[in-house]
């Protein structure tokens, strides 16, 4: 089946009834004024730097966003796509900052490293504020939902693992509950969800360990550039703090695919290019915690 392109953009759009910009770039500017005041209040003790230009960064373009809105005469359209990549990687970098200050902290209590702190709190607290969330606004398990619903429908080598990411989504939502809810959600979704015994009589074993391994081997073609940076550093263990990258990352763009602009839709990138930014926002976390990548090498040849 053919990617639609063009309906992968509008989901988000369509999902989350964005029809007024200004309030959705007031939450952008909410949210930059929260991640700047918390990451400036709270530095972290390596390269403190790095944390005040993110701050910075996120506050000066999500400003040049609300200009952009605001003049009649300015090239919207143009200036809200071109600064969408660099608003999610600084917001991205301010999040690991916060987590990284609030690892440090845990680390001076307990004496442990603050790499184990960051790799297992940040998954742990990501993790209690998406059930909090949720609880509150009843929106992320029921997105996911749409989004594995789309994917499914492309009939793709993945279909047997969206369809059963969406039955999980599917029973794990509050909006299911809810009738309001579930009725907004229906004018978004184009099929329908099947009953479980259906998929399980419809159940493939081994088309399902085939997408999982493929997906296994996705996962490590992404990481390979990170990978390199953490034996570079002289500290194997530095990988650990993958995966705490990946959500942290991840659900700073939730938050913007879900209340931002439009201009977010779905941050779709090729494989290289996740793999790129991923080693990138690895590169971040090696310096804050205190190593430096190819290290040897740089001493060696000053």
């Amino acid at each position: 089946m053919t990617r639609d392109r063009d309906k992968d953009k509008d989901l988000a759009e369509d999902f989350w009834k964005k029809s007024d910009t200004e309030s959705v770039v007031d939450f952008e500017i909410a949210l930059a004024a929260f991640l700047a005041t918390v990451v400036l209040t709270f530095p972290t003790q390596e390269a403190p730097w790095i944390g005040k230009v993110a701050a910075s960064a996120v506050l000066l373009i999500t400003l040049i966003r609300r200009i952009a809105i605001a003049s009649p005469y300015a090239q919207e359209d143009k200036i809200m796509n071109r600064t969408t990549r660099l608003i999610e990687f600084f917001t991205a970098t301010c999040v690991i900052v916060i987590f990284i200050s609030l690892s440090e902290y845990f680390s001076e209590l307990s004496g442990s490293s603050v790499l184990l702190h960051f790799s297992v709190t940040t998954v742990v607290i990501l993790f209690i504020l998406v059930i909090l969330h949720e609880f509150v606004f009843l929106d992320y398990l029921i997105w996911w939902y749409a989004k594995f619903d789309q994917k499914e429908t492309r009939g793709d080598k993945f279909e047997p693992i969206w369809r059963d990411l969406k039955t999980i989504s599917y029973w794990g939502t509050r909006a299911r509950r809810n009738r309001e809810s579930w009725k907004e959600l229906s004018n978004n979704i184009d099929s329908t969800l099947a009953e479980p015994s259906d998929l399980l009589d419809d159940f493939e074993f081994s088309k399902f360990i085939r997408s999982v391994f493929v997906l296994v081997l996705f996962y490590f073609a992404i990481s390979i550039p990170s990978g390199l940076f953490t034996i570079s550093s002289g500290n194997i263990l530095l990988f650990l703090a993958f995966p705490a990258v990946v959500f942290a990352r991840d659900h700073a763009c939730f938050l913007y695919v879900g209340y931002g602009n439009t201009s977010y839709e779905e941050f779709r990138k090729p494989v290289w290019e996740i793999s790129l930014w991923s080693a990138t926002y690895m590169l971040i976390v090696i310096r804050l915690l205190g190593y430096t990548p190819f290290g040897k090498l740089l001493n060696w040849y000053w």
